[in-house]
């Protein structure tokens, strides 16, 4: 059975502005339609827009989508880029397109306060 949007979007729920204390989902920060599956490649893209283009939680609000897509869909990659258009699009996308950069972003944040901030359930 193919992945599908809906199971993605979802997963995303588990994911939290901090500063707007609601899910990426809720606030309208990355939409079903956005999300794009590459199952040849087994590539999961997920663009998403920050409240503000210069908001200082872009990079750890993108480590969480990445590690909450990977963990729930391990046979996938996920690529999480700030949707074209969104002001500093460009310069956001270099950063987050850095090898290993939301990986390593990811592991730290795990290991902090800011995790449990990030990434809740839905219970929570």
């Amino acid at each position: 059975m193919p992945l599908t949007r809906e199971k993605i979007f979802e997963v995303l729920s588990s994911v939290y502005d901090p500063e707007l204390r609601r899910s990426i989902t809720d606030a309208g920060l990355v939409k079903k339609g956005w999300i794009n599956v590459n199952e040849g490649e087994k590539v999961i893209y997920v663009p998403w827009m920050p409240t503000v283009p210069g908001c200082p939680m872009v990079p750890h609000i993108s480590a969480a989508i990445k590690a909450v897509v990977e963990e729930n869909f391990p046979r996938y990659s996920a690529k999480v880029r700030i949707r074209e258009g969104t002001p500093y699009a460009g310069r956001w996308n270099e950063k987050l397109n850095e090898e290993g950069y939301l990986q390593k972003l990811s592991e730290r944040l795990k290991d902090g306060k800011m995790w449990k901030v990030l990434v809740q359930s839905k219970e929570a």
